[in-house]
């Protein structure tokens, strides 16, 4: 099992590799973790683990919206990030 302070990193890393630009991040105080949370999307779909989930800030527009990393506390795989509207990694990974 992981601690938030090594999700944390996990997502700052995360955001930097997939080049996601942020306002803000979750504090680790404010990192929620779950500890049967079902899957909602990937290659887990549907399956219950525990999880983190870590929000941040991103411009949309002139607004800034929440978005939010889901990591498995069992392995600190990042299972799927979600917007307002979709999956994140289902736009990012459209052949352009």
């Amino acid at each position: 099992m992981i601690t938030k302070e090594k999700a944390f990193e996990i997502a700052k890393e995360y955001l930097k590799i997939r080049k996601r630009q942020y306002v803000d991040i979750d504090t680790i105080d404010e990192i929620i973790f779950s500890e049967n949370e079902e899957v909602l999307y990937g290659k887990y779909e549907g399956e219950k683990m525990p999880v983190f989930n870590i929000g941040y800030g991103q411009y949309w527009g002139i607004e800034i919206q929440s978005m939010y990393i889901t990591i498995s506390a069992e392995t600190g795989e990042v299972l799927y990030s979600i917007s307002p509207t979709s999956w994140i990694e289902e736009i990012e990974d459209l052949p352009e």
